[in-house]
């Protein structure tokens, strides 16, 4: 947001920057009105999981369908991704609002993995997975706004489905 002006927006909106200031206040204002116009808070909390824990397979498939729509709500808008890792924090009013996208993630995912509990294995920390999954989910959305990763879905959800493989228990050592 440093880097980019009013000046900037109003020549891009083919607007006065009178005209932005009068709307939006500010430059916080504006990143403010933007945050607010692209979260995916409502959607991310309107996606309810439901996990079927009749085998681990089941589950582990259920389980990475809801980190795929996490990585995809972060793809959706990665312009709201970057400004959040950058510069959300000189605001703190528009940090608040940010704030609000990782909170949603964690209530789903963490809802997620309550009905998983009784296929995880005895030493899982929830609290700690549900953390360590959504990290992997934005490490996977930066690198790949930033063009470190291809864009592959495919790719993603193989990594996803090995990151939940050694949380579940195998029933009848079965391979999850």
């Amino acid at each position: 947001m440093a880097a980019v002006t009013t000046r900037d927006v109003a020549r891009v909106a083919e607007v006065n920057e009178v005209t932005i200031f009068r709307h939006f206040g500010d430059k916080a204002g504006l990143a403010l009105a933007a945050v607010r116009a692209f979260q995916p808070v409502d959607t991310i909390d309107g996606y309810r999981p439901v996990i079927d824990t009749s085998t681990p397979q089941r589950c582990a498939a259920d389980l990475s369908q809801y980190l795929l729509f996490l990585y995809r709500q972060m793809r959706q808008h990665p312009e709201l991704l970057q400004f959040g890792l950058s510069d959300a924090a000189r605001h703190p009013e528009v940090l608040n609002e940010v704030r609000k996208i990782p909170d949603a993630a964690q209530r789903m995912l963490r809802s997620a993995f309550d009905q998983v509990a009784p296929l995880l294995r005895r030493e899982v920390d929830i609290d700690v997975e549900v953390l360590g999954l959504l990290g992997l989910i934005l490490m996977l959305a930066t690198w790949r706004l930033r063009s470190w990763i291809a864009d592959d879905e495919r790719q993603v959800e193989t990594m996803i489905v090995a990151r939940l493989r050694p949380l579940l228990r195998a029933l009848d050592d079965q391979e999850v």
